[in-house]
């Protein structure tokens, strides 16, 4: 959800100020009513589920917005997905790290 789940390159920015308000409300909706429909086959009173999906519906439209203020990934951001090996944090410049000692014997507690 938001900008920063694009990869590579900048996606343009959103129309208006906050987006399409259509697809955040549809978007509401459908989370809602699945919320209270999953609630009432659980037992719940339709009042109690009513209540919770309006809650849903709520905490996904301000999740919608705060999403939509992430700004866009820099244009020289891919450059560092060049640079990033295979393995997570390595990097190909650095040396491999060398192997550590082998524990002493005489130190452990209790002795050898």
């Amino acid at each position: 959800m938001g900008r920063h789940a694009t990869a590579g390159e900048a996606g343009a920015p959103a129309p208006g100020r906050h987006g399409l308000w259509w697809e955040r409300t549809a978007l509401a909706v459908v989370a809602a009513a699945t919320i209270a429909g999953v609630l009432r086959w659980a037992g719940l009173t339709w009042l109690s589920s009513i209540l919770a999906a309006g809650a849903v519906a709520v905490v996904v439209v301000i999740a919608a917005l705060v999403a939509a203020t992430v700004p866009p990934p820099h244009p020289h951001a891919h450059a560092l997905d060049r640079r990033r090996s295979s393995s997570p944090g390595a990097s190909p410049s650095a040396p491999p790290r060398p192997e550590p000692p082998a524990p002493d014997p005489r130190s452990w507690p209790g002795g050898p």
